[in-house]
């Protein structure tokens, strides 16, 4: 009588097979953690970069600023930012009462905050600066530290010569995931109104 031949796995192929699948599994779900604070800080930067796009689009469409009931013309729209900052507020400053109104805050991504703020000319590292742009053309000004000549833009706005210091700076935003510590920079330059990118 012929032997018939058994069809199948052994157990020991089995736990083989399972073994190979577990590892790769594993290794499949570091990388996606890994994916998820690249993909954070990414959104965080193209987020930054949509917004101060959108202040500079307002100011030069001389989009009127409501607040309170009552509706201004603008004198600067501004985005203020902190380090260590999860969000950030878009701000309109009118030309009337010369007001500050917050506009939106934007959060941004879970795990990303603000790392550094740094503004050139001269080069400095600050813990909070506010960007504004002026009517009518957008020229940008920024306040950065406790030794310029304002400490905020209604302020800066009656003194022409301090706004002669603030303005055509250079800023470099730099954001980072938390977890991960990959980071991603926004740099505004003032002479241009150039808003960059790093990649």
């Amino acid at each position: 009588m012929m032997k018939q031949k058994q069809q199948g796995f052994t157990i020991i192929e089995l736990l083989v097979v399972i073994a190979i699948m577990g590892t790769i599994a594993s290794i499949l779900v570091v990388n996606y953690n890994r994916q998820g604070g690249v993909r954070s800080v990414k959104i965080a930067q193209s987020q930054l970069s949509t917004n101060i796009r959108k202040i500079q689009s307002y100011i030069l469409s001389s989009r009127n600023i409501s607040g309170n009931g009552v509706t201004n013309p603008p004198h600067d729209y501004a985005i203020s930012l902190f380090v260590n900052g999860t969000s950030y507020d878009l701000q309109g400053i009118d030309s009337v009462s010369n007001t500050v109104t917050t506009l939106e805050t934007i959060k941004l991504p879970q795990g990303v905050v603000i790392s550094q703020i740094q503004i050139a000319n001269p080069a400095n590292n600050v813990n909070q600066a506010v960007v504004a742009y002026a009517s009518p053309y957008g020229k940008m000004y920024v306040i950065g530290k406790s030794t310029d000549c304002a400490s905020d833009f209604p302020t800066a706005n009656r003194n022409p010569s301090c706004l002669l210091q603030l303005a055509d700076r250079q800023v470099t935003i730099t954001l980072t995931d938390q977890k991960s510590q990959l980071t991603k920079t926004v740099t505004l330059y003032g002479v241009s109104g150039t808003v960059s990118s790093s990649k």
